[in-house]
């Protein structure tokens, strides 16, 4: 049990990377992993934490391993501004909302965190999401 930190850039090879981190990760389940690998690499490409237009985005990760869950937060920072959202603008992760025990998000502006935790006793079922599931989900 124990915390992780790393540190990536947002782009193309932001996936495989945090792949690959979590992967370095001890003390995970197989299962617990497999969630992991799926949620973070869908996350760090998200256009609700990596907004298009700021530069370049540094996302800092961190991974606490408990008996009783893994969380994973994060967060989002910009070398600028980025641009403003149009108001009422929605903002949803239905896969986090299917798959984690809970989860959260907490705004700076246009940027900021996101947090999911994974409870050790559930069966989170990411091998079952599929792309018309996701999709229903969303509305």
């Amino acid at each position: 049990m124990g915390t992780s930190d790393f540190a990536l850039v947002a782009g193309p090879g932001a996936p495989g990377t945090i792949r690959r981190a979590v992967d370095r990760i001890p003390g995970l389940p197989d299962g617990t992993r497999a969630d992991l690998r799926l949620l973070s690499s869908a996350l760090v490409t998200a256009p609700l934490l990596v907004p298009t237009g700021c530069g370049e985005v540094l996302l800092r990760v961190r991974v606490t391993v408990k008996p009783a869950a893994v969380r994973m937060q994060i967060d989002a920072t910009c070398e600028s501004a980025p641009p403003a959202r149009p108001a009422g603008q929605r903002r949803r992760l239905p896969m986090l909302e299917r798959v984690c025990s809970r989860w959260g998000m907490v705004r700076t502006g246009e940027l900021g965190s996101v947090w999911f935790e994974l409870d050790a006793d559930r069966d989170h079922g990411t091998a079952a999401l599929t792309a018309p599931a996701l999709v229903a989900a969303a509305f």
